[in-house]
């Protein structure tokens, strides 16, 4: 299990916001880590008596929570204050927020945290308002990859620490006419997963993990949020390329979709 020295959190002294620092903090108690408090600001937007309330609030909850935190203020365009910081300081985990929200919201909002799970270069959890971080239902996505198996070996080394079970979905996407050209291709595709998630199960019972797979064909982020939902799910574990290019550019966009739209938090591991 990854341990996380210096947890970066951004922060707009919103409610939700709040919550996911108070989150952040059960991550920091269980690994003795620094968090840095990130206001992502533009510089006409925030004045000296605003950035007095940011530092005021999170002192409070700091000595609330008997987590050391750090504040930063970073000028500029929140995706990029967050990827450029996280840089810069060597984070190793960011926690990101995410309330309920319309449709406009999710697109802006997805878009910052699509960047941020693209080019940043560590492991992201992204955790909806009001939602505990728990490790008893584990969802963990796998494609056989060498991405997602950095969230395999985490996905099991959690669920051994926490006691809790995983669900291992493996989704088949590919396009109609894939499967009107080559009817035995797309059979081949749904053996493959099938032998990818009884490797993992074998994996996982040496660790005394039990597993139960899903095999699904269709989108990928649409059939991984209904198993989510399915199995009641407390986390997801998802692989992600460590930084965007031309092709992880898909991966992100999975990565993406679920993190916005999935009811439980999202544990997005870079490899």
């Amino acid at each position: 299990m990854r341990r996380y020295s210096k947890i970066l959190v951004p922060y707009d002294g919103t409610i939700s916001t709040e919550y996911t620092l108070r989150m952040s903090c059960r991550i920091a108690r269980w690994n003795d880590s620094h968090v840095l408090v990130l206001v992502p600001f533009f510089a006409d937007h925030v004045g000296g008596e605003d950035k007095g309330d940011f530092i005021l609030g999170v002192k409070l909850i700091s000595r609330q929570e008997k987590v050391e935190m750090e504040v930063l203020f970073q000028d500029g365009r929140p995706s990029d204050a967050i990827i450029d910081v996280s840089h810069k300081r060597e984070n190793d985990l960011i926690v990101m927020g995410k309330a309920e929200m319309t449709s406009l919201e999710k697109f802006v909002i997805g878009s910052i945290t699509g960047r941020v799970i693209g080019y940043s270069k560590c492991d992201m959890i992204v955790v909806p308002e009001d939602r505990l971080l728990r490790w008893n239902r584990i969802l963990l996505c796998a494609d056989g990859t060498k991405y997602s198996r950095a969230a395999v070996d985490n996905a099991i080394a959690y669920a051994r620490h926490f006691g809790g079970a995983i669900n291992a979905v493996s989704v088949v996407d590919l396009t109609d006419e894939f499967y009107a050209l080559s009817p035995g291709g797309a059979r081949e595709m749904v053996e493959k997963s099938i032998r990818l998630l009884g490797d993992i199960a074998d994996k996982a019972k040496e660790s005394n993990v039990t597993v139960t797979p899903f095999v699904k064909e269709g989108e990928r982020y649409e059939k991984i949020l209904e198993v989510a939902r399915e199995t009641k799910a407390d986390v997801i574990f998802m692989g992600s390329h460590e930084r965007v290019g031309l092709g992880s550019l898909m991966m992100g966009s999975v990565n993406r979709q679920v993190a916005m739209n999935a009811d439980c938090p999202v544990f997005i591991i870079k490899p």
